[in-house]
C-alpha cells in the first residue's frame, strides 16, 4: 500500500470525535465535513484515499472496536453493518437485537431497510467499499433535502450483492436538537421526504418485496405530506397555495402506487390527494 493511502477513510459529519483517536484500528484518515453540506460530502468521497468509507457524527460514541469490527465484517461482502444503540440524556433508549452475524443480499437489505425504524436509514454503523462508490459513480443527492441518506444507501445496495450484519453495538447515536431550527415548514419538509422515497424506488428491483415496501413507503409519505399540506393550506386560507409545488406531480405518481389503505382516515387523505392531483387545489377544512 502506498503512503498516502488508507484502509479506512472516515468522512466525519463534524470537528472532531475523541472515540476515533481511541480505536484499535488507527490506519485510518479523517475527512470533516459539516453536516448539512451535502456537496462537502461529496467533494469527501471524491478525496477519500481509503479501501473501505466510514461515515461517523461528532455527537455519537463509538466502541474502541468499532472500525475493526466493521473492517472484519466486510470481507467477502460490499457492506457491513454492526449493532447500534440510541442513548438519550445518559439513558439507553434502544439497542438492536440481533444475536448472530449473518449474511444477507443487497436487495434483502433493501427491505430491511423499508420495514425497519429507528437509525436504520442513516449512514452510519455501516461501512462501504470506496470501489463500489467511484465506480458507480454514487453521489449524495445536492437538490433533496429530506432522505439523502436514505437515497444514498439505496443505491449503493443496488450493486451490493452481499451485506454482512454483525451483531455486536459498537456504535451509539445521541439525539440533538437543532438548535438552528428548520427553515421549511413541515408540508415542505413531508414533501421532500415524498421526493427522496419516489427516488428509491428507481434503485430497487421491479416486482421484489422491496419495491412493494418501497411503494407502501412513498405512497404512505404523499398521504402524511397531503395531511401537512391541508394544515398550512387552513392556516394562510388558501386552497391554491401549493398549487405549483412540485408535490403535485409527485402525487400523481404515489396515486398510481399498490397502496393498501387500511383506516379511514387514510381513505380521505388518498381522496383529497387525487383531487389536489387533478385540481391543484388543496382541501381547506370550515373552521368550528
Amino acid at each position: 500500500m502506498e503512503k498516502d493511502q488508507f484502509k479506512i477513510s472516515v468522512i466525519l459529519f463534524g470537528e472532531q470525535n475523541k472515540d476515533l483517536g481511541k480505536q484499535t484500528l488507527q490506519d485510518f484518515e479523517i475527512l470533516k465535513v459539516d453536516v448539512d453540506d451535502i456537496p462537502g460530502r461529496n467533494k469527501a468521497l471524491k478525496d477519500a484515499r481509503g479501501e473501505f468509507v466510514v461515515f461517523v457524527s461528532q455527537k455519537d460514541s463509538l466502541e474502541e472496536n468499532y472500525l475493526e469490527y466493521l473492517l472484519e465484517g466486510i470481507s467477502k461482502a460490499h457492506m457491513s453493518l454492526c449493532g447500534y444503540g440510541i442513548m438519550d440524556g445518559g439513558e439507553e433508549v434502544y439497542r438492536t437485537p440481533e444475536g448472530t452475524s449473518r449474511l444477507m443480499s443487497g436487495e434483502d437489505m433493501q427491505c430491511r431497510l423499508f420495514y425497519q425504524y429507528h437509525y436504520q436509514g442513516y449512514l452510519q454503523n455501516k461501512m462501504f467499499r470506496r470501489q463500489v462508490i467511484a465506480s458507480k459513480h454514487l453521489c449524495f443527492a445536492e437538490d433533496l433535502e429530506e432522505n439523502g441518506d436514505f437515497l444514498f444507501l439505496m443505491q449503493y445496495l443496488r450493486y451490493a450483492k452481499l451485506v454482512r450484519l454483525s451483531p455486536e453495538v459498537t456504535y451509539w447515536f445521541r439525539p440533538y436538537k437543532d438548535l438552528k431550527g428548520k427553515k421549511k415548514s413541515e408540508a415542505e419538509q413531508k414533501i421532500s421526504e415524498t421526493d427522496g422515497y419516489l427516488r428509491c424506488l428507481k434503485e430497487v428491483p421491479k416486482r421484489s418485496d422491496a419495491m412493494w415496501l418501497g411503494e407502501q413507503t412513498a405512497a404512505g409519505s404523499a398521504l402524511l405530506a397531503y395531511e401537512a399540506m391541508m394544515y398550512e393550506a387552513q392556516k394562510q386560507n388558501d386552497e391554491l397555495l401549493f398549487a405549483k409545488s412540485p408535490m403535485r406531480k409527485m402525487a400523481k405518481k404515489c396515486l398510481k402506487l399498490d397502496y393498501d389503505i387500511e383506516e379511514e382516515e387514510e381513505e380521505m387523505l388518498f381522496l383529497g390527494l387525487l383531487h389536489y392531483a387533478k385540481t391543484g387545489r388543496v382541501t381547506v377544512l370550515e373552521h368550528e
